[in-house]
């Protein structure tokens, strides 16, 4: 049985249509479906229904896509066992994250690691905590960053103490620094341009000092809201890992700031992929700098 098949499917699967695998895995539209009607012969089942609107999971694929996933991790986890031994390391991870990790932390420590295992392909997934969790349970991640954990069946290290606080344009507010805090008389006297509603942050102490606003944009993301007060008078509250690095404003602390611990988090029920434990060491050794 050629396991390229089975990836195959599950690339469909995931993408919803025969055209997101081809792009994904790199082969014909042709081939492709060929292979996806070989596996069917073999298995003497129809996996997957065919539309113009793309593909579902018949009764019998739904059966067995969860064994299929688990022979393709396996199959991974082998393959990176074998060529660690051999003193290489190649593979793939996966990674559940917040848009804010991704653009605030991930970039140094994924820079480390690609410098020392350069065959090592990394993918990036984008969720809520709930989803995060739920992707590395069911292998769909090998491991995530995500505030504390819920779920006890992860483990976690404690990497990042995140926290919000204030940005403005670099050129309003000249009466006030960058990196001094900002009081709320303040908050009260300009417009708030909030991010999304992060989770693990509880936004009412900020909006409280503001005299409880009700005239409050909301930008979407930490990404937007910086790129709003750039341009529109207001102040924005983001976490700190989106405002980090950017150009063009200014950062404030909040007298009330909201907290949150940003976790390293792997299954405790299956063991990491050698490229996963080497990302773990690394974040051990480097990535731990603000907890």
């Amino acid at each position: 049985m050629s396991l390229v098949k089975y990836q195959l499917l599950l690339s469909a699967v995931e993408k919803g249509s025969i055209t997101g695998a081809v792009e994904e895995m790199g082969y014909t539209q042709s081939g492709v479906s060929h292979m996806l009607n070989s596996l069917e012969e073999e298995l003497g089942v129809v996996l997957i229904n065919r539309s113009r609107s793309g593909v579902t999971l018949t009764s019998a694929g739904e059966l067995l896509l969860p064994q299929i996933k688990r022979i393709v991790a396996d199959n991974e986890v082998f393959m990176q066992t074998v060529s660690g031994m051999n003193g290489m390391i190649y593979g793939k991870i996966v990674i559940g994250t917040f848009p804010e990790v991704t653009s605030g932390y991930l970039p140094e420590i994924i820079g480390i690691f690609t410098g020392r295992y350069p065959r090592v392909q990394i993918e990036i997934k984008h969720g809520t905590q709930t989803e995060i969790e739920e992707w590395i349970e069911q292998g769909k991640a090998d491991c995530g960053f995500i505030r504390t954990p819920e779920s006890a069946g992860l483990r976690h290290i404690p990497v990042y103490r995140d926290r919000l606080v204030a940005v403005c344009g670099k050129e309003r507010m000249p009466e006030i620094d960058s990196g001094e805090i900002l009081s709320a008389e303040c908050l009260k006297a300009n417009k708030i341009i909030l991010g999304e509603r992060t989770e693990g942050f509880d936004y009412r102490k900020v909006l409280k000092d503001a005299g409880g606003k009700t005239d409050i944009l909301h930008a979407g993301n930490g990404h937007g809201a910086v790129e709003w007060v750039k341009r529109v008078p207001g102040i924005g509250i983001v976490s700190v890992l989106y405002a980090g690095n950017q150009s063009g404003i200014k950062v404030f602390e909040l007298e009330n700031t909201g907290e949150r611990t940003i976790s390293f988090a792997y299954s405790d029920k299956r063991k990491l992929p050698p490229a996963g434990g080497k990302l773990a060491e690394i974040i051990e050794n480097y990535g731990r700098d603000s907890i």
